[in-house]
């Protein structure tokens, strides 16, 4: 419950912030790169240590894969019929 506090007092703040006009037009861009290529890998490696490889992984790991290789298997017969 506490992290949905945060973001509605985040959100609240940045609509004040842009109400008051004192910040550039730029400032959402900035923010949102600073998210993307700082916070969420610092995030990422604060908690990688308490990560533990089971076989749920494999699973997560090979159904993009799985994917690949079903549309592979319908898409290519279907693409030859149309020629």
């Amino acid at each position: 419950m506490s992290q949905i506090a945060l973001i509605v007092i985040c959100l609240a703040i940045g609509i004040l912030l842009r109400l008051s006009g004192r910040l550039p037009d730029i400032t959402p861009e900035v923010l949102a790169g600073w998210v993307i290529n700082v916070a969420l890998p610092a995030a990422a490696l604060q908690d990688i240590h308490n990560v533990s490889v089971d076989g749920e992984w494999e699973l997560a790991a090979l159904t993009p894969w799985l994917g690949v290789v079903l549309a592979l298997v319908v898409l290519v017969p279907v693409a030859r019929w149309f020629g």
